[in-house]
């Protein structure tokens, strides 16, 4: 049809037409003519589509956990949207999370002996404060604000004492202490931060 209009033949009247001149005159063979040839070098054209389109969205999926959520792998930290999280202590939770210049993070006296006392208990809290706050890429020079939780009100001279000692001269937060009936595995204290990053 598309050469017809080049020759003297009469033209089709329509698709239909030129389809029923041949299988007239040639034969329904006629239409798969080109089959062979064309299925010799599309075919590997296809496969070759497959395969990489295959192993391009692999590599792309990679590329996109890699910058996307700034690492990942073994070390747990994330990032997406913005917001950095530390590894994961447990479900729904976070070790550290980092938002636009500033990190937020919870201690608790990990490692703990079942008889610590208040001292030693926030100690060991401030040591894992430290640890977060090293790992999310700041320290408790840095720090803004921080909330204090204590089971027994009355040993706060003593919690106060060791959170003295853990400041940096001339660094202080605006912290606030609040009494509560309990903590987590019977702690003692836990402490939120805030920190600029």
């Amino acid at each position: 049809m598309m050469t017809q209009a080049a020759s003297n033949l009469a033209p089709y009247s329509s698709a239909l037409n030129c389809v029923k001149d041949i299988i007239k005159t040639e034969g329904l063979t006629a239409f798969l003519a080109g089959l062979p040839p064309r299925a010799a070098y599309i075919s590997p054209l296809w496969g070759a589509q497959f395969l990489l389109n295959e192993k391009f969205t692999r590599l792309m999926s990679e590329w996109n956990r890699k910058h996307e959520r700034g690492g990942g792998g073994s070390s747990g930290i994330t990032t997406i949207k913005g917001i950095t999280r530390g590894p994961s202590p447990g479900p729904g939770r976070s070790s550290w999370v980092k938002h636009k210049g500033t990190v937020w993070t919870v201690g608790v006296p990990v490692g703990r002996e079942s008889d610590a006392n208040i001292k030693r208990q926030t100690a060991l809290t401030l040591k894992t404060i430290d640890e977060r706050l090293k790992q999310a890429g700041t320290d408790k020079s840095r720090i803004i604000e921080a909330t204090v939780f204590l089971t027994n009100m009355k040993e706060f001279v003593g919690f106060n004492q060791v959170w003295k000692e853990w400041l940096p001269e001339g660094v202080g937060a605006s912290r606030a202490t609040v009494g509560v009936a309990k903590l987590a595995n019977d702690d003692k204290v836990e402490i939120k931060v805030t920190v600029a990053a």
